[in-house]
């Protein structure tokens, strides 16, 4: 409510008509109009809490997004850790199994220097060689359909030389790359071949090396020919698969 009246007064000892009225807005203790004071903090009580819970909304918000995409980034580098570290498959198969002969050799990869492993089956004819390249998961002694093959190339006097890949049957542990890095151990075995005075070399390929087989054919001087064995067309369709 309004404190303030109105009150008539003259200016004492004059025949002065009084000037008119003078208003007096001077409240008692205590009788003052708050509903004004009380309807401002009300509003800025009413904004804070908005304001509060829209902070609270965007918190979660970016929580949830954070969230998701760690979930993301998690299921990914799994399915990347499994694809360059496949599980190992035991050598079960040796080429005495096929009457055959063989001699441990190894030699290193150009790329990182990676050991690798593997079977020389000596021919008569010690200028031809065929390299065999194994799959993607798989090693040197793949049974069906390599060890049939090199016995039948060792009938007509022909080499055969089968390496494990890196990061497979007994060579060195490393990053499986889908290829890549695939394709500098198969220069590698082409070179070690070379060396044994091998002048006539052929590849055969399975699967991923045969990728690689591939890759590496335009590189390589005195290559005979190439057999690529279901070789991946698209890349981002063969991972998938895989």
């Amino acid at each position: 409510m309004s404190c303030c009246r109105s009150s008539t007064s003259n200016v004492a000892g004059t025949d002065m008509r009084p000037k008119g009225n003078i208003s007096s807005c001077t409240c008692p203790k205590g009788d003052f109009d708050v509903r004004e004071s009380e309807t401002i903090r009300f509003e800025r009580v009413k904004c804070g809490t908005t304001v509060g819970k829209m902070r609270i909304w965007l918190v979660v918000a970016a929580a949830a997004i954070l969230m998701a995409a760690l979930s993301l980034m998690g299921i990914s580098g799994y399915a990347g850790w499994q694809l360059t570290h496949p599980q190992e498959k035991p050598i079960t198969v040796y080429p005495a199994d096929y009457g055959l002969e063989k001699k441990d050799v190894q030699f290193h990869s150009t790329l990182g220097h990676v050991l690798l492993k593997g079977w020389l089956i000596p021919g008569q004819d010690s200028r031809r060689i065929v390299i065999f390249a194994h799959g993607y998961r798989d090693n040197r002694s793949v049974e069906e359909p390599v060890l049939p093959l090199v016995k039948a190339l060792h009938e007509q006097g022909v080499a055969s030389l089968l390496f494990d890949f890196r990061n497979s049957g007994e060579s060195e542990k490393d990053i499986t790359s889908i290829g890549q890095f695939e394709k500098a151990d198969l220069l590698s075995a082409i070179d070690y071949a070379k060396s044994l005075g091998n002048e006539q070399i052929g590849l055969i390929g399975f699967s991923m090396e045969a990728a690689a087989a591939l890759m590496a054919a335009p590189e390589v001087n005195h290559l005979r020919f190439v057999v690529a064995d279901s070789p991946f067309a698209d890349l981002e369709s063969y991972l998938r698969d895989h």
